[in-house]
C-alpha cells in the first residue's frame, strides 16, 4: 500500500558546486561536462554510456515532453537554456531543491556567490575551501611567520561572515587523510623544506587543517572533509575515511562537527559506522547520487541508513559543470529514499511516521540544522 509520496519532500543539495554559463552542442559534450574523468593533455574525457547518463537521459526527456533520443533532448535543452537563470530555475523547483550548500572553492577561479544564487534562485549557504589559500600563500609568503598569521587571518575573516556556512578541504587529494597532531614547529619546518612533494608539505598540511578545524570550534560551524572516491585524480588508497578516526576522537577536534564528503564511497560502511560512534561526526551521499545511477543510490543508502542513525546523513549531489547533476541528484535520492521506507513500512520495520521523519532528515532538515540554513 502507497503510504508515502516523493512531491511532500523537499531537498537542501548539502554539497554541490556552482556551474559556469556552459552551452554544450551534442549529448556527448553534455555527458563530457560532468565526466569524473580528468581529460589527459590533448585528449578529451569519455564522454560515458553508464545507468546515470541513460537516466538523464529519461528524466530530462520527461521533463522537456520530449522523446527520449540524445537528439531531441539537446534540441530542447538549447532553445530552453537560451535563458540560462530561467531554465536553471526551472530545474531546481521541478526538483524541489530548496536551498543549497555551495563549496565555492571549485571551479577556480572562484564564481561568485551571488551569481549563483541569481542563477538558482534559492538560498546559498558558501563553504570555504582552504586549500586554494594554503596555496597562494604557498607562493606569496617567504618565512612561515607570515604564512601563519594570514592563514589564520583568512580563515577566520571566512567564517565570521554570515553567509560563509562552514570550511571544506581536500587534504585526502594532497597527502592524504591520515592526518597527526603537528606543532608549529614541525610546519615551520615543513614549510622551510618545502620542494612542491606531498611528503614534504605533510605536516603543514595537517597543520593548517587543525587550525581550520580549531576555529570551526570558536566559530560553530562545522568543517566538511572530501573522503574516498572524487575524480580520477584523486589518491585512493590515503582516502579512506577510517583514516581520520583517530584525530577526530582527539580533543579539542572531537568538538567539531565534521562531515564525511561523498559518504567515503566505496568505503561507505566505514563512514556510516563513525557517524554512528562518534557523535561530531555526520556524512552527506554526495557522488553517490546521482552518479551511481538510481539502483546504486538505493543500495548505497540502504547500507548507509541501516548504520548511521538518520540524524547524521544528509543528501549531496557534488552537483558541477551542469545544473541537471543538482536537479537528477534531487529526483534520484527522493525516489530511493521513498521507495526504501515504503518497502520498510510494507514489511513492519518501521513506522510510518519514522518514515516520513527519515526522509525529511536526510533530504533537508539534517542540512538545514548543520548549516543554520
Amino acid at each position: 500500500m502507497e503510504l508515502l509520496n516523493g512531491d511532500e519532500f523537499p531537498v537542501v543539495d548539502a554539497h554541490c558546486h556552482p556551474c559556469p554559463e556552459t552551452y554544450p552542442e551534442t549529448w556527448a559534450d553534455f555527458c563530457r561536462s560532468f565526466s569524473l574523468s580528468v581529460p589527459r593533455p590533448g585528449r578529451k574525457a569519455p564522454a560515458g554510456a553508464g545507468l546515470v547518463e541513460e537516466q538523464m537521459l529519461l528524466e530530462m526527456a520527461r521533463l522537456f515532453g520530449c522523446e527520449p533520443e540524445p537528439d531531441a533532448v539537446m534540441a530542447e535543452r538549447r532553445e530552453r537554456a537560451a535563458d540560462l537563470v530561467g531554465y536553471t530555475r526551472w530545474l531546481m523547483q521541478d526538483a524541489g531543491i530548496r536551498g543549497m550548500v555551495v563549496d565555492f572553492g571549485y571551479p577556480q577561479p572562484p564564481l561568485s556567490p551571488n551569481y549563483w544564487r541569481e542563477m538558482t534562485g534559492v538560498p546559498v549557504g558558501e563553504i570555504f575551501r582552504i586549500e586554494p589559500l594554503i596555496q597562494r600563500l604557498l607562493g606569496e609568503c617567504s618565512d612561515f611567520a607570515s604564512f601563519r598569521v594570514r592563514y589564520l587571518e583568512g580563515v577566520a575573516g571566512a567564517l565570521s561572515r554570515p553567509d560563509c556556512k562552514g570550511l571544506k578541504s581536500i587534504i585526502a587529494y594532497r597527502t592524504g587523510l591520515g592526518v597527526h597532531p603537528a606543532s608549529e614547529q614541525q610546519a615551520e619546518q615543513s614549510f622551510a623544506v618545502r620542494d612542491g612533494e606531498p611528503v614534504s608539505l605533510k605536516p603543514l598540511r595537517d597543520w593548517c587543517l587543525l587550525q581550520a578545524m580549531e576555529l570551526c570550534r570558536l566559530y560553530r560551524k562545522p568543517m566538511t572533509i572530501h573522503t574516498g572516491a572524487g575524480d580520477s585524480e584523486i589518491k585512493l588508497e590515503i582516502a579512506r575515511p577510517e583514516l581520520l578516526y583517530d584525530i577526530l576522537t582527539k580533543d579539542p577536534y572531537a568538538e567539531v562537527p565534521v562531515v564525511l564528503v561523498h559518504a567515503g564511497y566505496p568505503w561507505c560502511r566505514q563512514a556510516a559506522f563513525m557517524a554512528r560512534v562518534l557523535e561530531n561526526v555526520y556524512l552527506d551521499t554526495s557522488l553517490l547520487s546521482p552518479f551511481s545511477g538510481y539502483g546504486g543510490v538505493k543500495l548505497l543508502l540502504e547500507e548507509v541508513l541501516h548504520t548511521a542513525t538518520v540524524e547524521k546523513v544528509m543528501h549531496g549531489s557534488d552537483c558541477f559543470a551542469v545544473p541537471e547533476v543538482a536537479w537528477l541528484g534531487a529526483i534520484l535520492t527522493r525516489r530511493a529514499l521513498v521507495e526504501l521506507f515504503q518497502e520498510l513500512v510494507d514489511r513492519g520495520f518501521v513506522r510510518e511516521a519514522f518514515a516520513r521523519f527519515a526522509i525529511r532528515s536526510v533530504l533537508m532538515e539534517n542540512a538545514q540544522k548543520l548549516f543554520a540554513m
